[in-house]
């Protein structure tokens, strides 16, 4: 090949590569279709349809341009176009469980530059089947040991379904309990309370009374189907725990909790769930031949209680009896678990020992180096010491009075010493001299002037 020719050559690879001349053969490029389409296959909740085209289908800002879907759906919805290449489709009402919807390419569809579509020209997706949108009493809620349960559902459901499928999961038992269904009477009292707008609703209960405080799941399981067909694929699970049996208990201040009830505190009897108001004022305490009755905790109005107080104190060594109305219930007519406790017998014990400022508040009156502090003292007199005590350090006296006089006499030091500077004053008090006019009180912590 001469010289010529080899340049002629090159000069057409160049010019082929750089696309000056049209290539022979098949163009690589991708023929027109849907970029992307959602959504498909099963889906939840749904509430519109959105398709992606791979070139401009209208023209920007054609507001008349057609659907380029023929729609085949129960669930009306407007569509439109965002730009030359992106249609939605919006639901009105998004769809329940159990509906099927299909979207068909129009067969006259071409892209704006009048090329024919390639690719899948039909696309569906379903909404799978009911699952629970929430439920009455709410998940995690205290629930009694016959709960009736309403669910708000995505759709409509099969019964047959739900009595198969749907079971509850009892903590501590090996085997599932099975649900049974509520009549149509109970169900609409209970939608009409709770979910009045709802279209879907269910009501249902454990086939078998639940233990008190026990977990359980009310269990969604996989299979529950609509009217249609369409089933869950995955199992739900809402939890809920048993509140406590009805009973009652006496509760009071006490040392240990092997002591008895101290003399100064209350006596109270708690109960576990509310009770009618009128019930709970018949209980009563015996102290000896002397009946006590109740002072009621909650507002004057409230219908129902959960405890009664007997206010003390008490006489040292004494024995109480407490009893309760014959048939006493709840206000869900619950009987008592442990009636057979009561009539109640408890013993009130004695006074502790105490060790305590005698008034508060209280002050440091100070002589020379000693301060001087007043205390109250009640069954540690033999017992008490003062540790590390040295002369001029501390002293501890111990005072007991015999009569009227010396009482009244004492009472009245107290009066005149209480929370005041009073040194001169207290200087004579101790030495046994006649009291002088009382100084003006002054501010706790500030010394009165010496006198002159």
């Amino acid at each position: 090949m001469g010289p010529i020719r080899r340049a002629a050559v090159t000069l057409f690879g160049l010019a082929l590569a750089a696309g000056l001349l049209p290539a022979t053969g098949p163009s690589p490029a991708h023929a027109a279709g849907l970029t992307s389409f959602s959504p498909t296959g099963e889906a939840g909740l749904v509430r519109e349809v959105r398709a992606v085209f791979s070139e401009p289908m209208t023209r920007l800002g054609d507001s008349g341009a057609p659907d380029p879907f023929l729609i085949d759906c129960p669930v009306k919805g407007d569509s439109r176009w965002v730009d030359n290449r992106t249609w939605v489709h919006v639901f009105r009402t998004p769809p329940r469980a159990g509906t099927r919807c299909g979207f068909s390419l129009r067969p006259e569809l071409r892209t704006l530059g009048g090329e024919a579509l390639a690719g899948r020209s039909r696309l569906e997706f379903s909404t799978g089947g009911p699952v629970v949108a929430r439920s009455m009493p709410w998940e995690g809620s205290r629930i009694d040991e016959d709960q009736s349960f309403l669910l708000v559902l995505t759709g409509p459901v099969e019964p047959d379904s739900v009595t198969r499928k749907a079971w509850c999961r009892v903590a501590g038992m090996g085997e599932r309990v099975p649900v049974r269904l509520l009549p149509p009477a109970e169900r609409d009292l209970l939608a009409r309370r709770f979910a009045p707008d709802e279209p879907d609703v269910l009501a249902l209960a454990c086939g078998r009374a639940l233990p008190p405080q026990a977990r359980v799941d009310l269990v969604w399981d996989a299979g529950i189907a609509t009217p249609s067909g369409l089933a869950t694929r995955r199992p739900q699970s809402l939890g809920f725990e048993v509140r406590s049996a009805f009973s009652a208990r006496l509760s009071c201040p006490r040392e240990n909790a092997n002591a008895p009830c101290l003399p100064l505190g209350d006596v109270r009897i708690e109960f576990s769930a509310p009770v009618p108001r009128a019930q709970a004022a018949a209980v009563r305490l015996m102290l000896g031949q002397t009946e006590r009755k109740p002072r009621l905790e909650g507002g004057a109005d409230a219908p129902t209680v959960e405890a009664v107080v007997f206010p003390g104190p008490w006489p040292e060594s004494a024995s109480v009896n407490i009893s309760l109305p014959p048939g006493l219930r709840d206000a869900d007519q619950r009987p008592l678990t442990n009636a057979s406790a009561f009539p109640m017998l408890s013993r009130i014990g004695t006074y502790p020992p105490l060790a305590k400022f005698a008034a508060a508040p209280f002050g440091i009156i100070e002589l020379d180096e000693a301060p001087a502090m007043p205390l109250a003292l009640r069954k540690v007199e033999r017992s008490l010491t003062l540790r590390e005590a040295q002369p001029g350090r501390g002293l501890v006296r111990d005072l007991r009075l015999q009569d009227d006089a010396s009482i009244i006499a004492w009472y009245s030091k107290v009066l005149r010493l209480h929370e005041s500077v009073i040194e001169p004053a207290l200087a004579r008090e101790l030495t046994g001299q006649a009291p002088a006019a009382a100084p003006a009180p002054a501010r706790p912590g500030v010394r009165a002037p010496a006198p002159a």
